[in-house]
């Protein structure tokens, strides 16, 4: 592979160390079950947080708002004349 410009061997060079870093990472999640099974936990725990902030947020916007749901354009807004 040609290089024109030195931007693109520092851009080279960094996919490489992530590649390189993520191949060792997996496999080391192939030899150690205890880093797999942590692994997953922290997944599903992070699943489940999340389904939890989208759930209670989603719960308690439309009991503060009464408006919810009633999207006016500018068009359909009234406003007082100046003066």
């Amino acid at each position: 592979m040609k290089l024109k410009t030195p931007g693109k061997a520092k851009v080279l060079r960094y996919v490489e160390n992530v590649d390189n870093w993520s191949v060792g990472v997996g496999q080391e999640m192939r030899r150690n079950p205890t880093l797999r099974a942590g692994f997953v936990f922290y997944l599903l725990f992070l699943h489940v947080w999340a389904l939890g902030i989208v759930a209670w947020h989603a719960h308690s916007f439309e009991v503060e708002h009464g408006d919810f749901g009633s999207y006016r354009h500018m068009e359909q807004v009234k406003v007082p004349p100046k003066g």
